[in-house]
């Protein structure tokens, strides 16, 4: 009985060592041995005691007479690390992991490998000083709030490798002014400039930004799609739009007005303006659905329910007038390219709405 315990001990202290002996240190990143077949070693930290500004992830490591292949950067390898301000990471790099950058919010500067294939919830979670962020070829998925809360990002362009993305990729982002999903994309696109990104098949829009215009033909708007987007003062649901999930429009406190041109009232979760004081805003729909939205929550907690276009009248026009910096629409929400004969629909840059009767 003494025997088999002592060696269950032995084992056990074996395994330890073994486990510790495969952790190793160079130029301050501390690193695991991930396969010593293949020779490929993960990134998992830095000295504790060790403060810096920029980090190079290398695409080979070696220690003794090994030569390691760096292929991962796990998770909160380098989360909290106030200081830092760059990371350029190496083309062996094939995963970045769960919240590896999160709160690095001096963060400025970021040099994706081309072999990264996968970005992990989190990941860059808060890098509130991030200012632009250029996502390789290679990569394929991104998960959850991977870019949440990089309020610094102005622009994100997803490139044509990529099927998988979160909705929520990039929550809380509030500067974002474009978005950009490459064409030849086989999953998602951004059809018709809409600065979105909409997953083609279903035809939802899961992303969207301050300068986002929602295509004529999206019938869903997903998941905390404009989660966060709090420099959103105004947004046009077109008619097509039948559905309206949860969080879609969470903590986007500076809305003021939504034009919903749907004559049937889309089914609308009941947090889908969760956190947004929907009793000061304005909710502009068609005449002939007014007392539908009045009795349709969350529509009902609306300020003010009025018509689309009330108190502007109806401008009269000849020809082809120039409008400029405003958006066209016809009577059922549809954005045209220009005003078409009859009755119009214009918005101006600062949401401002009015009827033009062109004859």
């Amino acid at each position: 009985m003494y025997e088999k315990t002592f060696f269950r001990i032995f084992l056990l202290l074996t395994s330890v060592v073994s486990s510790w002996a495969q952790t190793f240190y160079v130029n301050n990143i501390r690193y695991k041995v991930t396969s010593a077949d293949e020779f490929t070693v993960a990134v998992i930290g830095l000295r504790s005691d060790y403060d810096i500004t920029s980090i190079v992830i290398p695409e080979s490591v070696t220690i003794g007479s090994k030569t390691y292949s760096v292929t991962a950067i796990d998770s909160y390898a380098f989360q909290d690390c106030k200081t830092l301000t760059s990371v350029t990471i190496g083309n062996n790099v094939r995963t970045i992991g769960y919240q590896t950058f999160a709160f690095c919010y001096n963060l400025t500067s970021v040099d994706i490998g081309n072999s990264v294939a996968m970005i992990d919830e989190l990941a860059f979670r808060d890098c509130r000083s991030l200012t632009s962020i250029i996502i390789p070829n290679s990569m394929t998925t991104i998960i959850g709030s991977a870019f949440g809360g990089c309020c610094s990002l102005t622009s994100v362009t997803i490139p044509s490798s990529v099927t998988m993305l979160d909705g929520n990729a990039f929550s809380g982002c509030s500067g974002l002014e474009r978005i950009v999903v490459e064409t030849g994309n086989p999953v998602y696109d951004s059809r018709n400039n809409s600065n979105a990104i909409i997953e083609t098949a279903s035809n939802t829009l899961i992303s969207g930004c301050k300068n986002t215009v929602i295509p004529n033909n999206v019938t869903r708007i997903a998941c905390c799609a404009f989660d966060g987007c709090i420099s959103l003062t105004f947004i046009t649901i077109p008619n097509s739009v039948t559905e309206i999930e949860d969080w879609a429009f969470s903590y986007c406190t500076g809305l003021k007005d939504v034009y919903c041109f749907a004559e049937n009232v889309p089914i609308t979760d009941i947090e889908a303006f969760y956190r947004v004081n929907v009793s000061s805003l304005t909710l502009h729909v068609p005449t002939a659905s007014l007392l539908d939205y009045s009795m349709t929550e969350p529509w009902s907690d609306f300020g003010q329910i009025v018509p689309i276009g009330e108190g502007g009248g109806i401008e009269q026009v000849r020809g082809n007038t120039n409008y400029t910096n405003q958006s066209v629409y016809d009577l059922y929400g549809r954005r045209t390219t220009k005003m078409q004969k009859g009755i119009n629909i214009l918005r101006d840059a600062d949401g401002g709405i009015k009827k033009v009767l062109r004859k």
